[in-house]
């Protein structure tokens, strides 16, 4: 599959794979500050943002549209960053095809099933609306705040609608299919041989999807590992401290993290 993307900067290359319900528009900020220094690819995946919808979509399907791009751009290597369900593309990438990655920086995200609850009450508050009937982005959010109290997540919904020329506006994203799939993207568990590779997994603060019982995972899996804890972030760690998360990640890639986080 052909993936939409954005592209910024100079350097060595830098591949930044969104989470559920995402797109590169999320990460659209910290791209251009990343660019200072690399050549910044931010990828919609499958079924996400403009890229093409297939009724398809698993691990294995965005691990293979992510080589298929690398190789289409002729990018032998690349680095990483993957948030959340990116993560754990990211993740199962750096099991199965180690030579395509030169680090990886894993956001938020453990190599484990993730159960979080609250992923269906934002697809029953998305199916309760009918886009194609709304006239604008404030009304839409006027119906999301009846079941979504956080004003920062109804926007992160509301960047998935898209204007209809002839008026209305549509779901970019694949409800349907993404839904059906809902539960292996939730409880997949990354597969492969130890990663040795030089990796950095960023945990939020205010968030439970990394727990300090999961160091005998990151040890199976990748016994270089570094985590480091971003204390005031949640589960968006580059949307809650974009500044820190950027210095980690910059430092990272540079060969030295100067871990003053924790």
């Amino acid at each position: 599959m052909k993936l939409f993307f954005r592209e910024m900067g100079e350097g060595e290359p830098l591949l930044v794979i969104h989470g559920l319900l995402g797109s590169s528009d999320n990460w659209l900020s910290v791209g251009k500050k990343l660019a200072a220094h690399h050549h910044v690819y931010l990828l919609d995946m499958r079924n996400h943002g403009k890229s093409p919808h297939h009724p398809s979509f698993t691990y294995g399907d965005m691990v293979q549209d992510v080589l298929e791009f690398m190789s289409d751009l002729s990018l032998s290597k690349a680095n990483f960053i993957g948030h959340s369900m990116g993560g754990k593309v990211v993740m199962t990438l750096a099991l199965q095809y180690p030579l395509k990655i030169a680090k990886a920086v894993v956001a938020d995200m453990a190599p484990k099933p993730v159960s979080n609850p609250f992923f269906p009450i934002l697809f029953s508050a998305m199916e309760a609306i009918d886009p194609s009937k709304i006239h604008s982005r404030k009304e839409a959010e006027k119906l999301l705040a009846n079941s979504i109290d956080n004003p920062v997540i109804r926007g992160f919904i509301i960047k998935n609608l898209e204007r209809l020329p002839e008026g209305g506006f549509r779901w970019r994203i694949n409800l349907g299919v993404i839904k059906q799939h809902l539960e292996h993207i939730a409880m997949y568990v990354p597969e492969g041989d130890p990663y040795p590779g030089e990796i950095l997994f960023v945990a939020g603060g205010k968030s439970d999807y990394i727990r300090e019982e999961d160091q005998p995972l990151f040890q199976k899996y990748f016994p270089a590992a570094r985590v480091v804890r971003i204390p005031e972030a949640g589960h968006w760690v580059h949307f809650d401290a974009p500044e820190k998360f950027i210095q980690l990640v910059t430092n990272f890639l540079n060969g030295e993290i100067k871990d003053s986080s924790n």
